[in-house]
């Protein structure tokens, strides 16, 4: 009767799946969950450097001068605040010596619209302040 039955099985991991009976050993098993939660994570940060990307060279103040010609020509100014704060005071001003106009404020992410007086459809540039004088910019027409 051999006696060393016991000490060759002793010599095997208990991590091997030796002792496991439900037919499992050798078959690759995946945890689906960990799976889901890495892809779901994975998504977000594809979306959030496409939100970065999309939105980063957007910050700030833009003013666009939009001209339409035809029987009726029209100027029109689009005021754009693209920042978390909000803008008080804004004040218009089209040309160097033109008639100030009074926005009022505008809200973050938000744009309005202004025209000039028709006397003053031959200006050279267009001039923003808001906040006290804290913001300024100034946009030039390419005439």
């Amino acid at each position: 009767m051999p006696t060393d039955i016991g000490v060759s099985q002793l010599d095997d991991r208990w991590d091997e799946d030796k002792f496991q009976d439900d037919g499992l050993r050798g078959k690759v098993r995946r945890n689906y969950i960990k799976i889901a939660k890495v892809g779901i994570m994975l998504g977000f940060i594809v979306v959030a450097l496409v939100v970065l990307s999309v939105f980063l060279p957007r910050v700030g103040v833009s003013v666009e001068i939009i001209e339409r010609g035809g029987l009726i020509g029209s100027i029109t100014a689009k005021i754009s605040n693209n920042n978390l704060d909000s803008l008080n005071n804004v004040v218009v001003q089209f040309g160097e010596n033109g008639i100030p106009q009074n926005l009022g404020n505008i809200g973050p992410f938000a744009s309005v619209f202004s025209s000039p007086n028709p006397s003053e459809l031959e200006f050279d540039r267009i001039i923003l302040t808001a906040n006290d004088g804290d913001v300024r910019v100034v946009k030039y027409r390419n005439q």
